[in-house]
């Protein structure tokens, strides 16, 4: 029902620059846009985002444009999608509870263990638990003796607020710069974010991404340069007071496929995680697969086998360290 999505957005652009091979952005189906249409000069892109000529036109060769794709603000995407659930469908939602525990016997999950609660959560005969909490999967399922191989993937993000006056220097469509990995995104309201950044290990508080050691500004700091490159007329902005940089973990799986499905030698538990940077694209498909798992159906499209939380059963990689 996205009709009812308030900020829900179209369009992406994958640029094609020098240095890149040719091939890196050929049109071919995508999976949340359908067919690309080819941008096969660098004035075919800034025809249609003109604010790529500051900075980005140099090495511009082309493009992919994708304008059926969607995007939109997670958190955004999360409240709404929450009020829908308790408004439409009676849904409880506990907030400020954190799972620390979860408990087993004979192979189903009979409670959690929980900080903000004065008890236990009793899960009654005929429940079903699903597990979506990311790249912290493997602190509840470890214990349990379920193989969930998660990397915490850090990225890092810096948010602005683009002043009217300035508006003209901000794309107005989803754009993903391949030479530096880095994916700029409009959302409404005039904000602006630009992500980047692959970091394994270092400090990183899960619970908190406005919390950035010293250690990690260094890659604070390469993306301000490189987003001050790219878009020189908006660099005034990444230094300003309103400006907001996050540190997140993309729950990043060995083969880059999330885990979804029973976990193995449990009645009762379900995963859905492990979807690296993939995760608001992939959320609702998954939810409809891990629906059609825990009602016990047949999936109803082929492939799904792949995504079996089972194939890892037998890892033994220190993923953690």
């Amino acid at each position: 029902e996205d009709e009812h999505l308030d900020g829900l957005q179209k369009g992406r652009i994958v640029l094609r620059q020098g240095g890149a091979a040719l091939g890196t952005a050929a049109p071919k189906p995508d999976a949340g846009g359908g067919a690309g249409a080819d941008l096969p000069s660098a004035e075919a892109v800034l025809a249609l985002q003109p604010c790529l000529t500051d900075g980005l036109a140099r090495g511009l060769m082309g493009g992919v444009h994708y304008p059926n794709a969607f995007f939109m603000h997670c958190q955004d995407f999360t409240r709404q999608l929450a009020q829908a659930m308790v408004l439409k469908y009676g849904v409880r939602i506990r907030e400020n509870v954190r799972v620390q525990k979860i408990r087993v016997q004979d192979g189903r999950v009979t409670s959690l263990c929980c900080a903000g609660v004065d008890e236990e959560l009793s899960v009654q005969e005929g429940d079903a638990v699903l597990l979506c909490c990311g790249a912290q999967a493997p602190e509840l399922l470890e214990p349990l003796g379920v193989r969930a191989p998660i990397f915490p993937m850090k990225g890092y993000s810096i948010t602005v607020q683009v002043p009217e006056a300035m508006e003209k220097h901000s794309p107005t469509t989803l754009i993903i710069n391949g030479r530096r990995h880095m994916y700029i995104t409009p959302y409404r309201a005039g904000l602006l974010r630009f992500t980047s950044i692959a970091e394994f290990g270092g400090n990183y508080d899960p619970g908190d991404a406005f919390s950035i050691g010293e250690a990690n500004m260094a890659a604070v700091e390469s993306l301000r340069e490189a987003v001050a490159e790219d878009f020189p007329s908006l660099a005034p902005l990444l230094n300003g007071t309103e400006a907001q940089v996050r540190c997140g973990a993309r729950p990043q799986s060995p083969d880059d496929l999330p885990l979804i499905g029973r976990a193995p030698r449990h009645s009762n538990l379900f995963l859905d995680v492990g979807h690296g940077q993939y995760g608001w694209g992939f959320a609702c498909g998954s939810a409809e697969i891990a629906a059609w798992c825990m009602l016990g159906l047949p999936q109803p499209v082929a492939g799904t086998d792949t995504l079996d939380p089972a194939r890892f059963d037998s890892f033994q990689g220190p993923w953690r360290k």
